[in-house]
């Protein structure tokens, strides 16, 4: 049998940067507009203050990319669990987190039961992408052990695939030890309306809705 042999090669359009602040070193590839939001801490900056305020024992970090808020909860929270389900964002998540031990990085794709990950071509891997099936390990966040006094704050980023994430937690929504802040991507067709469904029992804080993304924090008093 004859194989045909090729090379293609291609070009990433993201630039490779390493940022030092007072959380510490770590590296990312973003575009340049970003790269300053993330060395000064404004990117998403609501995140870092609901940490700073020390009340959160567990930060579930659902769609950590390269581990930024990881790192923040680290020291501010007993224990973190970052959740990446794309391979070349995870590889850069466990050099990110190397020297924090109480950061628990997770090659896991968190949605419902039967759900079956997605994702585009090799030349694709530093976006998210749903065409071809892949191997993953799919949980819910009900699968993880949350103790029933532990106060948790949970930064859902998924890329469109929040309502199916959400649809996977009845239990830890109903728990009222805790608090949401989610990233709604409107241009996948989500809307606030489908996720405030999930929490008649939470007040909101608006942080963002730029057409794009909306942010909300979801929580109690």
């Amino acid at each position: 049998m004859m194989f045909k042999m090729t090379i293609h090669y291609f070009n990433w359009s993201f630039k490779w940067a390493v940022i030092n602040n007072a959380y510490g070193e770590w590296l990312i590839y973003e575009p340049d507009v970003f790269v300053k939001a993330f060395e000064n801490l404004s990117y998403q900056s609501q995140i870092r203050k609901c940490l700073e305020k020390d009340k959160y024992d567990v930060f579930l970090d659902v769609g950590a990319a390269w581990g930024h808020f990881s790192i923040i909860a680290s020291k501010h929270c007993k224990r973190v669990m970052a959740f990446e389900a794309q391979p070349f964002r995870y590889g850069v998540l466990l050099y990110n987190c190397r020297h924090h031990p109480n950061i628990d990085c997770r090659y896991q794709y968190v949605s419902k039961k039967g759900d079956v990950p997605k994702m585009g071509k090799i030349q694709e891997m530093v976006e998210v992408k749903h065409s071809i099936p892949y191997n993953i390990p799919v949980i819910t966040l009900d699968d993880i052990d949350i103790k029933p006094d532990e106060k948790v704050l949970i930064k859902l980023d998924v890329e469109g695939n929040e309502l199916k994430v959400l649809d996977g937690c009845p239990n830890l929504i109903a728990n009222p030890n805790v608090d949401w802040i989610i990233d709604i991507h409107l241009h996948h067709k989500i809307t606030d309306a489908m996720v405030f469904k999930y929490f008649p029992h939470k007040k909101i804080i608006d942080h963002q809705n730029d057409g794009v993304t909306s942010v909300k924090e979801f929580y109690l008093d």
